[in-house]
């Protein structure tokens, strides 16, 4: 039996044969910096719409300073949540037409948390917290599947080593 109570009243079932999807292109992922933030480390990812690096195609600079803006701003309400251990990673995606800033930290030893914010493409530095239940497109994945190996092998499967995690990067290039 099916559970349809999900399924979105104005879109059909996906058909292969009806359905016709962009094809995946490859962006553009840099390593931008740490960002030490009081108590807080995190790495910061930048990921461009263009796959190559070339002038011309970096991240908008005015974005990445008013995400950590944003970051700083939120950070006091996240220092109240639950056991972490300040450290995690922040993604800055320079996507077609809108921006999205995803700030994820580790708690409870095993999970990570998110939370997510999105500007648009005439006002990138106006950043607004996300409210729907989206978590990250399939470019973000990426980062987000290399930081969980990260946490893995510095934290969960050796003695605790924040330090190792930090230094463990996804290298710059296009995925």
């Amino acid at each position: 039996m099916q559970d349809h109570s999900l399924r979105s009243k104005s879109v059909e079932p996906l058909s292969s044969s009806a359905t016709k999807f962009t094809q995946y292109q490859k962006r553009a992922f840099t390593f931008l910096e740490q960002w030490n933030e009081d108590k807080w480390a995190f790495k910061v990812y930048g990921i461009t719409h263009q796959a190559e690096h070339s002038r011309g195609h970096a991240l908008n600079s005015k974005m990445v300073a008013a995400a950590r803006i944003q970051i700083r701003a939120h950070l006091p309400e996240v220092d109240r949540m639950d056991d972490h251990y300040h450290t995690g990673f922040i993604i800055v995606h320079q996507a077609l037409g809108e921006n999205w800033l995803l700030l994820h930290w580790w708690i409870q030893e095993a999970i990570c948390c998110e939370s997510l914010w999105k500007s648009h493409e005439e006002s990138p530095t106006e950043f607004k917290a996300v409210q729907r239940p989206f978590m990250a497109c399939v470019w973000e994945l990426v980062v987000i599947d290399f930081e969980r190996r990260a946490w893995v092998d510095a934290v969960l499967q050796r003695e605790t080593n924040l330090e190792h995690y930090l230094a463990n990067r996804l290298p710059n290039g296009s995925y």
